[in-house]
């Protein structure tokens, strides 16, 4: 209960009541989803791929901020091929995110990297131009990659789009 006096000397009686939810381990941290932390960690997720990283993230930064955002939670990062990964993310890469008994897998997608090694350079203008003349195939994350302009088919502006970010006159968005 709590006693206000007004300025006129007047008294009135407050009751505050909190409701606490019930937490069935008598733990009162808050559970902390995996949807909960990917947001907080200001990438974009589609349910199954993750994006939005900066070009060169590594994959102990992003060990990291998940650990920041609950330090009970488990990461795992992997390649394409399913070792374990260090460096920089690169499309493909597969993580795996523990947290409160909640487990999920995320495929990395950085767009411009269309070979999956991390960077954005020459080998991937080439597997671009290569798939625009029908001598490659891309699937799946790689071909989400090659997505620069974010429409339903590779064209020849993604290839251009691609051509300018390697002379240095645009950037690659990765959201």
């Amino acid at each position: 209960k709590i006693i206000v006096t007004a300025q006129n000397g007047a008294h009135r009686t407050y009751t505050l009541t909190i409701t606490r939810k019930q937490n069935l381990n008598n733990n009162v941290e808050e559970e902390i989803t995996i949807s909960n932390i990917v947001t907080n960690l200001s990438i974009k997720n589609n349910n199954s791929n993750i994006y939005g990283f900066k070009i060169g993230t590594t994959t102990s930064t992003l060990s990291e901020n998940v650990l920041k955002q609950n330090n009970k939670s488990n990461i795992k990062i992997t390649n394409d091929s399913g070792k374990t990964k260090t460096g920089a993310l690169a499309t493909g890469d597969k993580v795996t995110i523990t947290s409160n008994k909640e487990t999920k897998t995320f495929q990395v997608v950085i767009y411009g990297d269309l070979n999956g090694d991390g960077k954005i350079d020459a080998k991937d203008l080439l597997v671009m131009r290569k798939y625009l003349l029908k001598e490659k195939t891309l699937s799946g994350v790689y071909l989400e990659a090659a997505r620069l302009t974010r429409v339903s088919s590779i064209t020849a502006k993604d290839l251009l789009l691609l051509r300018k970010y390697l002379l240095g006159t645009i950037s690659i968005s990765q959201v």
